[in-house]
């Protein structure tokens, strides 16, 4: 299926689901793991801007699903986690800085489970070169 056709049939639905509050954690976790598809059937544009009705917008709807799984449960952290880091460089510095940095941070601190203090870590590697270096110890110390 080509770019555009993608762009008109398909991600119409997609961006629906994605907006869904209360999504089942399978659902959460098929998503996640779509979302690097979702990156090669749209332009880099789209993905990142998503200037018109039936793109996916990166900050509007991707990232608040990641959000959402960051809060729960500890796989759906630990995925959350992954796909924040490959996502990173599409986010602007503001929103690393004043969204996604904190609430990485706060899965760090408040989870007691090994693989998720990994992921965490392994996450900040990435996300560590968008931001200053203060802001960064600051924050996780």
């Amino acid at each position: 299926m080509s770019q555009l056709s993608f762009s008109e049939r398909v991600l119409p639905t997609v961006r629906e689901i994605i907006q869904s509050k209360d999504l089942p954690d399978n659902v959460t976790i098929s998503l996640l793991d779509s979302i690097q598809h979702l990156k090669e059937k749209t332009t880099g544009k789209e993905f990142a801007d998503g200037n018109t009705v039936n793109h996916l917008v990166l900050i509007v709807d991707i990232m608040p699903l990641v959000y959402r799984a960051l809060e729960a449960g500890t796989f759906l952290q630990e995925k959350a986690l992954k796909i924040s880091g490959e996502l990173v460089d599409h986010l602007d510095f503001i929103t690393v800085k004043t969204t996604l940095f904190p609430k990485v941070a706060t899965v760090f601190s408040h989870t007691t489970t090994l693989g998720t203090k990994i992921a965490t870590l392994d996450c900040f590697l990435l996300i560590v070169p968008k931001l200053d270096n203060v802001q960064s110890c600051t924050s996780i110390f």
